[in-house]
C-alpha cells in the first residue's frame, strides 16, 4: 500500500499472512525467553533499547536483506514493506508490557505478530545492512507518544515505512543518529 508520503500498514485486523517457509533458512534460530526491559518505560528509553537492539542484531538479517534490495532506495524500502506486510502480522504488546524483538525472534513469532517497534527494529536491522541512511520517527496521539517507525532518506526524498497508519496525529519527534552510528542504528 504506497501512500503519498510513505508506505504504511493498515493493521486494524488480523489479516492472512504468507508462510514464510522458504526464508526460514535466512534467519538465526531465536531465543525463545522473554525479557522484560523495563514496564511502563518512557519513549526516549524504549529507542535507546531500540538503537542497542538493531546494532546487536544485524546478524539477523544479513541473509535477508540481499533479497529485498532494489534498484534504488524508493523500490528497497517496497520490498522490505511488501515483505513485512506478506509475511509478519501486527499485534500490539499487552498493555503496561513493552516488548522488542529482535528480527529472528519476530520471523519466528510472525504468525502472533509484533508491533510498531519490533517492526522498526526488523526494517532498522534491514536499512542498516543495505547501508541505506534512516532513521525513528515517533508520534504522539491524544496525550501519550505511542507509535515509532523508520524513515528512510534517499537524497532529499524521505519515504516513510509505516507499520500503522494512525488518525488524529498531535505531534511528531525525529530521533537521529550521529554520523558514527548511522549505519548500526
Amino acid at each position: 500500500m504506497l501512500r503519498d508520503n510513505g508506505i504504511g500498514l493498515q493493521s486494524s485486523w488480523k489479516r492472512k499472512i504468507r508462510s514464510g517457509r522458504e526464508f526460514n533458512r535466512l534467519f538465526p534460530n531465536a531465543d525463545t525467553k522473554d525479557v522484560i526491559l523495563k514496564n511502563d518505560g518512557t519513549v526516549h528509553e524504549t529507542v535507546g533499547y531500540i538503537k542497542k537492539i538493531v546494532a546487536q542484531s544485524l546478524d539477523d538479517t544479513k541473509k535477508i536483506a540481499p533479497l529485498l534490495k532494489g534498484i534504488n532506495v524508493q523500490d528497497t524500502c517496497n520490498k522490505i514493506w511488501d515483505f513485512v506486510y506478506w509475511h509478519i502480522q501486527y499485534k500490539l504488546d499487552k498493555p503496561g508490557i513493552e516488548e522488542l524483538r529482535r528480527p529472528r525472534r519476530l520471523w519466528q513469532d510472525r504468525k502472533t505478530g509484533g508491533d510498531c517497534d519490533c517492526y522498526s527494529i526488523f526494517i532498522s536491522s534491514v536499512l542498516s545492512n543495505l547501508g541505506i541512511a534512516h532513521y525513528f520517527r515517533v508520534t504522539k496521539y491524544e496525550a501519550d507518544w505511542q507509535h515509532i517507525y523508520v524513515v528512510a532518506q534517499d537524497q532529499k526524498k524521505k519515504i516513510l515505512l509505516l507499520i500503522v497508519f494512525l488518525m488524529n496525529l498531535i505531534t511528531k519527534k525525529d530521533i537521529k543518529t550521529n554520523s558514527i552510528q548511522l549505519w548500526m542504528v
